[in-house]
């Protein structure tokens, strides 16, 4: 399974539960409201007596903390991937940017495309978010300064077409289930944007792969077949485009 498959299925597990949590709160609130808490509570084998007044504020941010971490387990494992862009490079949290943002400058330098840039706007916003909720802080200057930020850019296109009808993004003390659909739509395409757009140095993958390689390819393959079965193994852990011509050239000598 390749790293992107990995984040996108996290993510849909994370999002699967956060549904049913969310669904549950609502049908309880609609249905036993009024009823006696602990009552409730004893019917199914549980203790709660008493609710916060903001527990369905606490629901949203462990939503947010959940899709966070699905998040930084992508970029981590995009980092230890071999001939990732960023592989061997040291990360440092703190004399470095923001590990997102980081990696970014690696696979794009000062060229990040802009549409990338405005997914960072949210995914940079809801990392403070993220941070703020863990440290229990109250917004610090840079939470309110990213909001302002991503505010200001509500009517790009890039972002509006990730948020669609959502009813996002909130503030740090008024988040709903609509900011981790936000969050996760816009988490999902920046990976999927780093994971397919970085250049991979494909002579490191080869060489690493030398003898996983030579396991399967047969001493009578003629030469276009041995690069079909390279090609057909690569892709199933990294984003392979048949017309690369650094990887067919790779290829190639690694056939040789």
């Amino acid at each position: 399974m390749n790293i992107l498959t990995e984040l996108k299925n996290e993510l849909g597990y994370a999002n699967v539960t956060n549904q049913y949590i969310e669904l549950a709160a609502r049908t309880f609130q609609v249905d036993h409201g009024n009823d006696d808490l602990q009552e409730r509570a004893g019917m199914v084998g549980l203790s709660i007596a008493t609710l916060p007044e903001d527990y369905l504020k606490r629901i949203a941010n462990g939503y947010i903390i959940g899709v966070h971490s699905c998040v930084e387990h992508f970029l981590v494992q995009y980092r230890l991937l071999l001939g990732s862009p960023a592989r061997g490079q040291n990360y440092s949290a703190e004399d470095d940017d923001n590990r997102l943002k980081w990696i970014l400058n690696i696979c794009y330098g000062n060229r990040i495309p802009h549409d990338v840039k405005q997914l960072y706007f949210i995914c940079n916003y809801y990392r403070l978010v993220r941070n703020e909720i863990v440290h229990c802080g109250t917004g610090r200057v840079e939470l309110r300064q990213a909001k302002t930020e991503l505010n200001n850019l509500t009517d790009d296109l890039a972002i509006s077409n990730i948020r669609g009808h959502l009813n996002a993004p909130n503030d740090f003390t008024n988040l709903n289930f609509d900011d981790q659909v936000l969050f996760s739509r816009a988490a999902r395409t920046i990976c999927d944007r780093i994971y397919k757009d970085s250049k991979y140095d494909w002579d490191v993958v080869l060489e690493n792969y030398r003898t996983k390689i030579n396991s399967f390819i047969l001493s009578n393959d003629s030469e276009e077949k041995k690069k079909a079965r390279i090609l057909n193994f690569l892709s199933q852990i990294y984003p392979i485009n048949v017309n690369d011509p650094r990887l067919i050239e790779s290829i190639s000598h690694f056939v040789v």
